[in-house]
C-alpha cells in the first residue's frame, strides 16, 4: 500500500509532500493546498496553474528518488502547526486518507506526530 504523508518541517519553513501523495492524484502537473474552516486539516488534490495556492509538482519527481516536492512558506508552515497547537521550530509528519469522491488527500493534524 501506498504511503500517503507529508511533513512539516518547521525550523526550516517547510511542507514536504510525499511521492504517494502525488501518485494516488494521478501524478498531475500541480497540486492545491486547501485548509477546512476549523483550521485543522489540509487537504491536498490536482489542480491547474491558475488556481489559488496551486504549486507545480518539481519534473520528473515520480522518476528519481532523488527528488523532493518541497513548499516553502515561512508565514503558511508556522501559523498552520502553532494553530494545532504545535511546536513551530519541530519537524511532524502527517499521514493522509485518499477520498475517491473528492480525488484528495485529506491530513488530520490531530494525528501529526514528531518526526525523529
Amino acid at each position: 500500500m501506498t504511503k500517503l504523508r507529508i511533513s512539516f518541517q518547521g525550523a526550516w519553513n517547510v511542507l514536504r509532500v510525499g511521492k504517494g501523495v502525488v501518485k494516488v492524484l494521478g501524478e498531475p502537473e500541480y497540486i492545491c493546498l486547501r485548509v477546512n474552516a476549523a483550521m485543522d486539516t489540509l487537504v491536498i488534490r490536482p489542480c491547474g496553474p491558475g488556481d489559488k495556492l496551486s504549486f507545480k509538482v518539481p519534473l520528473d519527481f515520480m522518476g528519481k528518488t532523488e527528488r523532493i516536492f518541497r513548499i516553502f512558506s515561512k508565514q503558511f508552515v508556522r501559523s498552520f502547526l502553532e494553530q494545532n497547537h504545535l511546536n513551530p521550530d519541530i519537524t511532524y509528519s502527517v499521514d493522509g486518507e485518499y477520498s475517491e469522491t473528492d480525488h484528495a488527500v485529506f491530513f488530520d493534524m490531530t494525528k501529526a506526530v514528531e518526526a525523529k
